[in-house]
């Protein structure tokens, strides 16, 4: 990007989101809920943070970061964009 396209970009946002983890993606949601003109940026290939899952080894996919789902489902500024039923799907099995 050249330094005339970053002074386009900074003249014409209201706010820069860095990340696009959950914290990331709440606080753009936010913003741009209340009519900020708001730019996302992410360094990483995918988007989500610390809510991925990857396939480790062959044919099993698996959270990369486990812990954190609960946070999502109990946050109320998750709850209040409706967004924790899309991005999560859980599934429990039964070990013997």
């Amino acid at each position: 990007m050249s330094s005339t396209d970053r002074r386009s970009v900074r003249a014409n946002v209201d706010a820069v989101v860095i990340g696009v983890g959950h914290h990331g993606l709440v606080a753009a949601a936010l913003l741009a809920g209340t009519g900020w003109d708001v730019l996302v940026l992410e360094a990483q290939p995918e988007p989500g943070g610390a809510v991925r899952s990857a396939e480790l080894t062959a044919g099993y996919t698996v959270d990369l970061f486990s812990a954190f789902y609960l946070m999502a489902v109990v946050s109320p500024a998750m709850r209040a964009l409706h967004v924790a039923s899309v991005l999560i799907q859980s599934t429990t099995r039964r070990v013997s």
